[in-house]
């Protein structure tokens, strides 16, 4: 599962540069708070999810 975890860390980099670009600082911060939530809550389902997890 380490490039699964390589590949969405790059995603989360080139959408967190792309919202730097493209927002104030505050929203901004409220975008950032929304990817750490989607991104903890992806990997807290593919945990218990296990063997399903390899189908992503």
């Amino acid at each position: 599962m380490s490039w699964l975890h390589t590949l969405w860390e790059e995603q989360i980099i080139n959408a967190m540069r792309k919202i730097k670009q493209k927002f104030s600082a505050w929203e901004r911060y409220e975008l950032y708070q929304t990817v750490f939530e989607f991104s903890d809550t992806f990997w807290l389902l593919a945990k218990e999810n296990g063997s399903h997890c390899r189908s992503f």
